[in-house]
């Protein structure tokens, strides 16, 4: 049984962002999902 582990790196707007620490697919998922969520706002 593999255990998440969340770990707030950056706060952006009042929202926490986290990260995925024990699963790397997990891990680069939501990464692709920060990109493209701060790419948004920078665009």
């Amino acid at each position: 049984m593999k255990i998440a582990i969340l770990i707030p790196t950056i706060k952006l707007g009042g929202a926490e962002k986290y990260w995925l620490m024990n699963e790397r697919l997990s891990t680069i998922n939501v990464w692709r999902k920060e990109l493209i969520w701060i790419s948004a706002i920078v665009a």
